[in-house]
């Protein structure tokens, strides 16, 4: 009985976080297609003129293709060098490795605007005019440590050996 309580009140719980969280965004979902001008009840209306009015603006269109192709560019990169470093830190005895991931997990712990504002300031030290390569260099900063962190933990003993084995099956497999 006891323990039957205890896990409706704990889904009762997670309910009651998840709708705290995601009850705004709903609104404000469901607001958008409103016929009015502010995104207030009673609901006026169906109507996709907001949307409409954003797909046509070309510099806003422009943007998100911008956004776009930083967010994968820079995604690929921070995942290639996480993978990398991940890989080398896991499967080698480094002198300093220690330090080496800390050093690579440090950025997770400092506010992504104090890394921004760094960023801007050694970028204008240098002289180098803002670009998307700038924001690209910008995101994988941001991104490089979570991947690494992400990667280097999947990377335990057990894999190891399958590593092993497939190094001893692919010959083989490919007869």
């Amino acid at each position: 009985m006891r323990e039957t309580l205890t896990k409706v009140a704990s889904f009762a719980y997670a309910g009651l976080i998840y709708g705290f969280i995601f009850l705004p965004v709903a609104v404000l979902v469901l607001f958008s297609f409103q016929d009015g001008r502010l995104p207030v009840p009673p609901f006026n209306g169906f109507s996709l003129q907001w949307y409409e009015a954003v797909f046509a603006d070309r510099k806003l269109m422009a943007a998100l293709a911008n956004s776009f192709i930083v967010a994968i560019v820079s995604s690929v990169i921070a995942c290639l060098l996480g993978f990398l470093a991940a890989y080398a830190l896991a499967r080698y005895k480094l002198p300093g490795s220690a330090l080496q991931r800390g050093l690579l997990i440090a950025p997770m712990t400092v506010s992504y605007l104090i890394i921004a504002l760094g960023l801007l300031t050694v970028l204008n030290t240098f002289g180098i005019k803002l670009s998307l390569w700038t924001i690209g260099i910008g995101h994988v900063v941001i991104n490089l440590p979570l991947c690494f962190a992400i990667i280097y933990s999947s990377m335990g003993d057990h894999h190891i050996n399958i590593e092993r084995a497939a190094l001893i099956l692919a010959p083989m497999i490919s007869r």
